[in-house]
């Protein structure tokens, strides 16, 4: 049998040490940057990051067995049927402003390539409204990335019908008002390192007891998870925080701190001592007689 020769160099050695370097995540297609465009033909970058990064959520993980040599497919992401996201995990996944998540998201709504759904979500705490989850619709989606030819050229517009699309949970969801933020749910899941999406304690419910603070999700996260996800301990921590004389630099640290440590309301400063002066034992006297001892002498 002839013996097979296999070369493993392509000749060009940065080629070659990139074959040494795995890379995963956010694929984009490069026609997306012709039918991701806006009314005036512009593409729209953001779009284009924030919906590759919606679609790698929605790109089954494969699993085999190793016994029965069987493939089967998993998803990523742990919600049942939509993935959760919100404004603020947008805009600091992308380092963008929730306007500029807002707008992407919107025009990728526009385009029919997803869908958002919004939610009141029950958690530990109460029910949390306007939950949002986002639907990939991957017939768009195909026609976003492998348009069909009109007169020899990409097509400018992609018309999408969705209104003959049965949404199975638009009975649970209340659409929020365009310029109010979507909550975000958060579990241990759904931290900055491990973003799913996924939820049990809400985040969002700390935003308006550490309402002035401009703590960033991860922060609220930290506090949450400090606390065990009792807003009874944050809402005290916050109560003493308030207290404090001094500036804090660190404002997280100090929470988490006094979380943690079950710090109390700093003790009201003592009264004041009453004057000693009068202090002592008074002597009984009998004025009449000093008066006439005094008319005597």
């Amino acid at each position: 049998m002839e013996n097979k020769t296999v070369f493993l160099s392509t000749g060009n050695p940065i080629v070659d040490e990139m074959s040494t370097i795995s890379i995963s995540g956010n694929v984009i297609p490069e026609i997306w940057y012709k039918t991701l465009v806006n009314e005036k033909n512009r593409t729209n970058p953001l779009a284009i990051l924030i919906l590759a990064d919606i679609v790698y959520w929605y790109r089954p993980t494969e699993k085999r067995d190793e016994v029965t040599n069987k493939v089967y497919y998993i998803k990523r992401f742990a919600d049942d049927d939509f993935l959760q996201r919100s404004y603020d995990q947008l805009s600091q996944k992308f380092c963008i402003s929730k306007n500029q998540a807002r707008d992407a998201i919107l025009f990728l709504e526009d385009k029919g390539v997803i869908k958002r759904h919004f939610r009141t979500v029950q958690t530990l705490n109460g029910p949390l409204p306007n939950v949002m989850y986002i639907e990939l619709i991957p017939a768009v989606l195909k026609k976003l990335t492998f348009p069909d030819n009109d007169e020899g050229g990409i097509q400018k517009k992609i018309d999408t019908p969705l209104d003959n699309y049965s949404d199975p949970s638009a009975k649970k969801e209340t659409p929020p008002n365009k310029k109010v933020d979507t909550n975000t749910e958060i579990t241990p899941e759904n931290t900055p390192e491990n973003t799913t999406g996924t939820t049990t304690t809400i985040v969002v419910a700390l935003q308006s007891v550490f309402k002035g603070l401009n703590l960033a999700d991860k922060d609220l996260i930290a506090i949450a998870q400090a606390s065990h996800n009792d807003v009874a301990k944050c809402k005290k921590a916050r109560q003493i925080l308030d207290q404090q004389s001094k500036p804090i630099r660190n404002i997280t640290g100090w929470l988490i701190k006094a979380i943690t440590e079950d710090y109390n309301s700093p003790s009201k400063s003592p009264a004041h001592p009453k004057s000693t002066f009068n202090n002592f034992e008074q002597r009984d006297y009998d004025f009449d007689e000093l008066a006439r001892l005094l008319v005597c002498n």
